[in-house]
């Protein structure tokens, strides 16, 4: 685990607590069943929950709730503490006080643990990993991947495909790695808005792929148990279908906004780009991920120690409200990565091929 990623997770953690409070709403809730007060309860709950759902940790990349996980902190912070909460109420509410009191005790305990973490990184001279002015796009190899070879090869095709995508779109190429992970191998590289975007539409496309065939997959296994030999073969090869048409799907996305030329252009440029997202899907289908880090977004009216002038404040504004944009589309599809649960959803395929 790198220690930069490390310190700036913590960091996101304890921003959370001091600027929504969620410590102090768990208080209030617990005051609240205390007083067996139905509607206090009710607008504890609500108050604790938005709280949660305001929270950095919402938008956590999965390469963030794997650190948080590796914490044991994953049930304080984000949807985990929603759902963790949710459970309270959902089943023997008269141990809801036992419950909520022994949550806000192992809680207040990972809170005190956090800050002497912190504390102890930053008296080493650690310091958070930030970057604040473009995107970042995280490579994360499996554990089968450790080896030099594998690893460099798995790498060597990731590059090949970006200097693919970005020649065929016009994009900079990129160059600079920002991060790399000790423990397991994570690679992020600097990316302009332009790059990152295709590389979102390649989640995205994979979002979408995973949502229409889990039903397929649900029912393949359903008609196993049945020995519906027919129907099974049936659905089987609509779903290797779906994922056939993955390529197609993505590559028409990304050429979508490209003028050619002439036919004879484009149809090369498919044909290349389509063959190297081959590629870069068997790497998925072998566990091969990947993420998006949008920027920091700076809200302060200040930059360089000085007052910004009115045209410059107005002229930021419009900055911010573009960014803010650009940074949503990325995050919607980064929660819906995380929704789609790719590596579940790739286990329960390896259950249907057996």
């Amino acid at each position: 685990m790198n220690t930069g990623k490390l310190l700036s997770v913590l960091n996101d953690l304890e921003l959370d607590e001091s600027n929504l409070e969620h410590q102090a709403h768990l208080n209030d809730l617990l005051v609240a069943i205390e007083q067996n007060n139905a509607e206090l309860i009710e607008t504890s709950r609500n108050e604790l929950i938005q709280s949660f759902e305001k929270g950095r940790a919402i938008n956590f990349l999965p390469s963030e709730i794997s650190v948080l996980k590796k914490l044991a902190g994953e049930e304080f912070y984000g949807k985990k503490a929603i759902k963790k909460l949710a459970s309270f109420f959902d089943h023997d509410l008269f141990k809801l006080k036992e419950n909520v009191t022994s949550y806000r005790s192992e809680r207040k305990t990972f809170r005190a643990s956090i800050k002497t973490l912190i504390e102890c990184l930053e008296s080493n001279n650690f310091e958070t990993h930030y970057e604040t002015n473009e995107y970042e796009v995280g490579i994360i190899l499996p554990d089968r991947y450790l080896e030099l070879d594998s690893a460099v090869e798995a790498l060597s095709k990731w590059n090949k495909f970006l200097n693919t995508l970005c020649d065929v779109k016009g994009i900079e190429k990129t160059k600079k790695i920002s991060l790399v992970s000790q423990g397991s191998i994570e690679v992020y590289i600097l990316a302009a808005y332009p790059l990152a975007l295709s590389i979102n539409i390649i989640l995205d496309e994979l979002v979408k792929m995973y949502q229409k065939i889990s039903f397929i997959r649900e029912s393949e296994l359903k008609l196993k148990i049945l020995n519906n030999e027919s129907l099974q073969a049936t659905l089987k090869t609509e779903r290797e279908k779906v994922q056939n048409e993955f390529t197609i799907n993505v590559t028409n996305e990304l050429l979508k906004s490209i003028e050619f030329k002439d036919e004879a252009s484009k149809n090369e440029s498919f044909s290349k780009l389509k063959a190297q997202l081959g590629i870069i899907f068997k790497l998925h289908q072998d566990g091969v991920s990947l993420e998006i880090k949008p920027p920091e977004i700076e809200t302060d009216e200040e930059e360089g120690g000085e007052v910004l002038s009115e045209v410059d404040r107005k002229k930021r504004q419009k900055e911010l409200v573009k960014i803010s944009a650009e940074t949503s589309v990325i995050q919607k599809t980064n929660r819906n990565v995380i929704e789609a649960n790719f590596k579940e959803s790739q286990k329960l395929l390896e259950k249907v091929e057996e």
